[in-house]
C-alpha cells in the first residue's frame, strides 16, 4: 500500500501542519479610524509569521500592530 498524498495527510489536520497560533506576537488590525495619522514606534519580528510587524502609535494615543511593508 503507497503512502499517502502530501494534500491528504495536511487536510487532517495532525500537529505538523497546523499553525502554532500561541507563537504570535499580537492580533494584527488596522486602526478602525479613517483619516487618522500614526507613527512607526517598532519593527518586531513575530515567530508565528513570516513577514515582520510593526508597531504603531496612533495620533489619538492608541496602540496597534499591522504588517509591516516596504518602504515604513
Amino acid at each position: 500500500m503507497p503512502k499517502r498524498p502530501v494534500v491528504r495527510r495536511r487536510g487532517k489536520g495532525t500537529s505538523v501542519y497546523k499553525v502554532h497560533s500561541f507563537r504570535h506576537l499580537a492580533p494584527l488590525r488596522l486602526p478602525q479610524e479613517n483619516n487618522i495619522k500614526a507613527e512607526v514606534i517598532d519593527i518586531l519580528h513575530s515567530p508565528g509569521k513570516f513577514a515582520p510587524v510593526a508597531k504603531l502609535r496612533l495620533e489619538n494615543g492608541r496602540v496597534c500592530y499591522v504588517a509591516a511593508v516596504e518602504g515604513m
